[in-house]
Formats: structure tokens, sequence, C-alpha cells
């Protein structure tokens, strides 16, 4: 009795295994395949370089693609034909490294509109106001989320640096 049970069980797996499928359950099933590949080819990691930002002056790309999300790293005001600061003051400093950002955002394919967050270093709290002028001139309107926030120093003596997030 025990066999014939366990024989009726294997056959009916075996129909329901060889029974054909209808074209709804084909359509459903291959839409699954596409949004696997689809999700796949989303995770890809890219390095981004864009040729008229500074070289980065570490082991560190200037910006990661990953998952539709560009992660730039931190720009200070680096002249990018002589890589070199352009200055002392704050104010010239920020104009350069967002002007640095937006190249490498633009060289991604993004604008500064698709920027989310941001990130700002400075080496003197008392610069923020400075910095935040010319900031507001680049982020007018719908800003990115931003935190500021004054640290002991920076790579080449900069006075501000500003790591940024964009998002397609």
């Amino acid at each position: 009795m025990k066999h014939l049970l366990i024989i009726s069980l294997l056959l009916v797996c075996c129909v329901v295994a060889c029974t054909p499928r209808s074209e709804e359950t084909e359509a459903k099933r291959e839409r699954v395949i596409d949004t696997t590949v689809i999700i796949s080819q989303s995770t890809e990691r890219k390095v981004v370089y864009a040729d008229k930002a500074p070289k980065p002056v570490g082991p560190y790309s200037q910006a990661i693609l990953k998952n539709n999300v560009l992660y730039v790293a931190g720009q200070v005001g680096l002249d990018p034909k002589t890589n070199k600061l352009v200055g002392d003051s704050v104010n010239v400093q920020t104009k350069q490294a967002i002007e640095n950002i937006k190249t490498i955002v633009e060289g991604a394919g993004l604008k500064l509109s698709d920027i989310v967050q941001v990130t700002v270093f400075l080496t003197d709290i008392k610069d923020f106001e400075k910095m935040n002028k010319v900031y507001a001139g680049y982020f007018a309107g719908s800003a990115p989320a931003r935190a500021t926030v004054q640290v002991a120093a920076l790579p080449l003596k900069a006075r501000v640096e500003i790591v940024a997030t964009a998002a397609r």
C-alpha cells in the first residue's frame, strides 16, 4: 500500500511537470527573466573620469557610478590646468570646488540639479557664511540635502572640500 502511494505521487509530479504551460504563464516567466537582466546591468560599477577636472592627488577615483547613483570624491579648489589651489580665500576655493564637481557630474551625464546630497568641510566654521553665499549661487531653488562641518585640516592646506552624491 505504501508503495502504491509513492508511485501515485511520482506519477502526479510527472504529469504536472510535463503539462504544457499557457502562453500567459510563459510571458510572465519571460518578464521575470528580463527584469533580472535589467537589475543585474544596473549594479555595474563604473569609474568616472573627467579630463577637464583636476587629477586625483591620491589613490582614488574622481567619481564612481553604481546603481544610477554618482558618488563624487571630495573636491577642493584645485585649478584643473595647474593642479594647484586657486587662491587663499574660501570664496574662490568654494567656487572652484563646485566647478570641479560640476565638470565631473556632467562628465557622467548628469547635472548639478541631480545632486541630492552634499557634505562641506571647512577648516574654519567662521567661513560658513562666505562659503554659503557662493554655494547658493549654484544650488538655488531645490537645493540638495547638506551637512557642513569644521575639520582640523584638509589636503593641500585647502580651506574647503566638498563631497557630492547625485542620482539619475
